[in-house]
C-alpha cells in the first residue's frame, strides 16, 4: 500500500477497463463472424430455393415456406448463442 489509496484505485479500474476492451473486441469478432454465416445461409437458402423452383415450379409455394422456417430456426439458434 502506498499513501494514495486514491491512486491505487483509478489503476485498478484502469487495468478493468483494459480488460473489458478486450473481452469487447473478442465479441464483435465473434459478432462480425456470425454475420458473415448468417451471409453465408442466405446465399445457400436462396440458391436452393431457385434451383428447387427451376426444377418443378409447383412447388414454389412450400420452398418458400420451408426456407422461411429454416431461416428462422436458424436465427432462433444464432440469437440464443448471443
Amino acid at each position: 500500500m502506498t499513501d494514495f489509496p486514491l491512486l491505487e484505485k483509478i489503476e485498478e479500474i484502469r487495468k478493468e477497463i483494459e480488460t473489458l476492451k478486450i473481452d469487447m473486441a473478442k465479441v464483435c469478432t465473434k459478432i462480425d463472424n456470425i454475420t458473415k454465416e448468417m451471409a453465408t445461409l442466405q446465399a445457400s437458402i436462396a440458391d436452393v430455393k431457385k434451383r428447387a423452383m427451376d426444377a418443378n415450379p409447383t412447388t414454389k409455394d412450400w420452398i418458400t415456406i420451408i426456407a422461411i422456417l429454416f431461416a428462422a430456426i436458424i436465427g432462433g439458434l444464432i440469437g440464443k448463442i448471443i
